[in-house]
């Protein structure tokens, strides 16, 4: 009877051993940050053009699938930070952009989660050089 606990507890340690899962690798996935003058936009609803606003899309790829997993877009202003958050199946990405006051840099934070846990975090800073008159681009 000494000898049944012990190989009871053996017993549901190797049971447990081979229920166990191993973890799941997470898929790579690419971070793109656009940013560019609203102006060059391909399309503009307003009859006019939008001033002093840059229009900053965060795009998220899965290098497996080769496809867009999610997406987030925001217009913003010099000045003002300007955040955007869009779900697409299990993936939620939330996107924030502050463009300086100058014009001359764009302060990105983007946040991929999948099922609610956090897999992307990046953070950039993006300077933007002057084309003409007073719009910026990102510099190449």
């Amino acid at each position: 009877m000494g000898y049944a606990i012990p190989l009871i507890v053996a017993a549901l340690g190797f049971l447990s051993a081979a229920t166990t899962q191993p973890p799941i690798a997470p898929r790579s996935l690419e971070v793109q940050i656009n940013i560019a003058p609203s102006i060059l936009d391909p399309l503009q609803l307003l009859r006019r053009s939008t001033p002093n606003t840059y229009t900053c899309d965060a795009v998220v790829l899965d290098d497996e699938k080769h496809a867009v997993i999610g997406l987030a877009k925001v217009v913003a202003e010099p000045g003002r930070r300007e955040t955007a958050k869009r779900v697409n199946g299990e993936t939620e990405v939330e996107f924030g952009v502050l463009i300086a006051p100058a014009g001359d840099r764009a302060d990105t934070k983007v946040t991929v989660r999948r099922s609610g846990v956090v897999v992307v975090r990046q953070s950039a800073t993006i300077r933007l050089i002057n084309v003409s008159g007073k719009k910026y681009v990102p510099l190449q």
